[in-house]
C-alpha cells in the first residue's frame, strides 16, 4: 500500500516548523511576563513556569520526532509503519498535561469570577480531566500504522479526549463572559469599559481555541489514517500557551488605559490592584467624606475576579 508522504511526514514537519515558530512567541510572551509582572501572584507564576518548561520540552521531544523520522529513518518506512517512537507517543501525553494545567488555571479564574462558586469550576474540571486521562492513555498505548486504521477502542478513547478538552473550553469561554458581563452592574463607567474589553477578549481568545479544538476533533474523526490530526496537536499546545501569557500580560494594557481614563487627579480608582481601600475625595475634611472602596475577588487582578467598585457616604 502506497504511503501519501503529505499526509504523513509532510504533515509532520510542517505540524513541527509552525510549533517550533511559535514558540518563539512563547519565549518573548514569558520575558514579558515575568518583567512586568515580578510580584505577581505565586500561583500565576508557578503556572506559567511549568507551562514554559513544558513547552520547551515538547518542543525538543517534537523535534527529535521528526530527526528520526526524517534523518535516521530518510527512505525507510520500516520504523513508521511499526509501533512509532517514543517521542512521537510522548508528545501526545505532554500536550494534555499543558492542555489539563491550563484547564486549572481558568477554572480557578472563573472560581474567583463567580464570587467563589465552585460548581462552574468543578465542571471544568472533571471535563478537563476526562480529556487529559484519555489522552494520556491514548499517548502511551498509541500505536498507529497508516497501514490500518488506529485500533477501534484507542480511536474511541482518543475522540473521548477531544470531546472532553472542547467542552472543557467552550463551559470556560462562556462563563467567563457571563461572569465578567454580571460584573458590570452597577459599576462606574470606567470600569464597564474595562470588562467590555475583558469579555472582547476572552471572547476572542475562547473562540480560537474552541474552533481550533473542534477542527481537531474533526480531522481525527475525518481522517484517521493520516497524521495531519498529530500536526495540528503540535500548534495546538502553542495556541493555548500563548493565549493564556497573553491574558496575563493583557492586564498591562488595562493598567495603562485605566489610568489615561483616570481624568480626575484627586480621584483615582485602584480597580487593577487586589486590595480594599477607601480613599477621601474633598478639599475640606469637615465635609461630607465620600468613600471609593475597589473590591476585587481575586488573586490579584481585575480578569481574574470580579472587580466591583462601591461608594459609601460617612
Amino acid at each position: 500500500m502506497a504511503v501519501d508522504l503529505e499526509l504523513t511526514f509532510g504533515a509532520l514537519l510542517l505540524g513541527v516548523l509552525i510549533a517550533s515558530t511559535a514558540y518563539g512567541l512563547t519565549i518573548v510572551q514569558t520575558y514579558i511576563y515575568f518583567d512586568r509582572f515580578p510580584n505577581d501572584d505565586k500561583i500565576n507564576k508557578i503556572t506559567v513556569w511549568l507551562l514554559f518548561v513544558l513547552e520547551t520540552f515538547h518542543t525538543v521531544i517534537s523535534w527529535h520526532m521528526i530527526y528520526h523520522y526524517l534523518i535516521l529513518n530518510f527512505g525507510n518506512l520500516g520504523p513508521f509503519l511499526e509501533r512509532p517512537v517514543w517521542s512521537l507517543s510522548g508528545l501526545v501525553v505532554v500536550t494534555h498535561v499543558i492542555e489539563f494545567t491550563r484547564q486549572c488555571f481558568y477554572a480557578r479564574r472563573v472560581f474567583f469570577l463567580s464570587g467563589r462558586s465552585v460548581i462552574i469550576s468543578m465542571v471544568i474540571l472533571v471535563l478537563g480531566t476526562i480529556g487529559a486521562a484519555f489522552g494520556i492513555v491514548v499517548g502511551i498505548t498509541f500505536d498507529h500504522t497508516i497501514l490500518a486504521r488506529i485500533h477501534p477502542t484507542i480511536y474511541s478513547w482518543g475522540v473521548t479526549s477531544i470531546v472532553g478538552v472542547t467542552s472543557a473550553d467552550m463551559v470556560i469561554t462562556i462563563s467567563s463572559i457571563y461572569y465578567l458581563k454580571k460584573g458590570k452592574r452597577g459599576n462606574y463607567a470606567q470600569t464597564e469599559s474595562l470588562l467590555d474589553k475583558l469579555m472582547l477578549w476572552t471572547g476572542s481568545t475562547g473562540m480560537i481555541t474552541s474552533a481550533i479544538s473542534l477542527t481537531f476533533l474533526g480531522v481525527f474523526i475525518g481522517a484517521p489514517d493520516a497524521l495531519v490530526y498529530l500536526a495540528l496537536d503540535q500548534t495546538l499546545t502553542r495556541v493555548y500557551v500563548n493565549t493564556l501569557l497573553a491574558t496575563l500580560n493583557f492586564r498591562a494594557v488595562l493598567r495603562g488605559r485605566a489610568m489615561e481614563e483616570d481624568t480626575n487627579p484627586r480621584m483615582h480608582l485602584s480597580i487593577m490592584k487586589g486590595t480594599s481601600r477607601g480613599q477621601y475625595i474633598g478639599p475640606d475634611k469637615s465635609s461630607t467624606v465620600v468613600h471609593v472602596v475597589t473590591h476585587t475577588q481575586s488573586d490579584g487582578d481585575v480578569e481574574l475576579g470580579n472587580a466591583v467598585n462601591k461608594t459609601t457616604f460617612d
